[in-house]
């Protein structure tokens, strides 16, 4: 005989029934489903930013500047001075702290009448929001919406693609902070994947990763990203993993860029403001200097977060997450973080239609 779901539960026996949980073993339960989601989630576009964690009463706007240093030393001709090295601030960029957040609730019925389902609902869920809404927009940020100088979010507020020099992210005519130079970052021709289009990749990422004296500097790229289109997505992983050269039939052949570059798969990549597909941009693609934390060396796009995603408080009465006439109890998550990118360089997009 089965018991009667509103008696105290027995010991050694499971129910889906929760009436005798407390408010607070409910949170728990929500928090650490929560928890557990957020380790899980798979936030592709964080590769391509360097993390920075912003300091307790640090203010909600910080600078990111560029800082240039001679890169050779001169002769000096004996009883003669030295000459004096160069030191040189660049171009700047300001970044805003944009806090985001979403709630969900739970009935006093669904509380007492479905524990699990709701309980695991609202942890994967809230765990699903904050992090999602980072990754979309980190990769409409630097990827999707980089040929403009701004976008309009699924918020209503405009977000700010420009770097230092005021250009878009992704530009063809970059320019210096010393000299007249200009630099691009986008391969010409809107190429489709393949090992010329790729060839044709780094010798504009070589020849146009420079200081802003002009003076050509070293950032190695490290990743090839790609949206998840399938085609695209073979494609890469095929040329990448193959041992010879898969370009030709002579098994003779090897492939010098097995294993050259990581394949970063950026699942956002192809969306519209609201993250709906949007298959006119599945076919981009593109290389990137990834790896390590020094702006010098790597792309410099950077993620500051103010506010790590969380959980909010437990519900209580002193709260207002408890409404008591309606029998009703909130959960919501958190977070706060701002994106921006110092200039274009240690990237190459690559732009072809589908």
């Amino acid at each position: 005989m089965n018991p009667n779901p509103y008696d105290a539960p027995i010991h050694g026996q499971s129910t889906p029934f929760i009436a005798t949980y407390t408010q607070n073993e409910i949170y728990n339960l929500v928090k650490k489903s929560f928890a557990d989601y957020m380790m899980k989630y798979p936030a592709d576009a964080k590769p391509l930013f360097i993390y920075d964690a912003a300091p307790a009463y640090s203010g909600i706007i910080h600078r990111y500047m560029e800082k240039d240093f001679s890169t050779f030393a001169q002769v000096k001709p004996e009883g003669e001075a030295t000459k004096r090295a160069k030191k040189g601030i660049g171009y700047h960029k300001d970044v805003v702290l944009k806090r985001i957040g979403l709630e969900i609730s739970l009935t006093w019925e669904s509380m007492r009448f479905s524990q699990w389902d709701d309980v695991r609902n609202i942890g994967t869920q809230l765990g699903k929001t904050v992090p999602q809404r980072v990754n979309l927009d980190m990769t409409q940020f630097a990827v999707t919406f980089a040929q403009g100088t701004s976008y309009t979010d699924m918020s209503g507020y405009t977000v700010d693609t420009t770097t230092g020099d005021g250009l878009s992210i992704a530009n063809s005519a970059h320019t210096l902070a010393f000299v007249s130079n200009t630099y691009t970052n986008i391969c010409p021709g809107g190429l489709q994947f393949s090992k010329s289009a790729l060839i044709a990749n780094e010798i504009i990422g070589r020849n146009n990763t420079v200081d802003n004296y002009g003076i050509p500097s070293y950032k190695k790229f490290t990743h090839i990203f790609s949206s998840g289109e399938a085609q695209v997505k073979y494609d890469i992983a095929q040329f990448l993993r193959s041992i010879t050269d898969n370009t030709q039939a002579n098994p003779n052949v090897i492939n010098p860029l097995n294993n050259r570059y990581q394949h970063l798969i950026l699942e956002q990549l192809d969306t519209d403001v609201f993250g709906v597909r949007n298959t006119a941009k599945s076919k981009w693609w593109g290389i990137v200097a990834a790896d390590g934390r020094d702006p010098s060396a790597r792309v410099p796009f950077f993620y500051r977060e103010w506010e790590a995603p969380h959980m909010k408080p437990a519900p209580t009465e002193d709260n207002n997450a408890n409404n008591f006439s309606r029998d009703i109890v909130l959960y919501g998550a958190r977070g706060g973080y701002g994106l921006a990118a110092l200039n274009g360089t240690g990237i190459v997009y690559n732009f072809p239609t589908n």
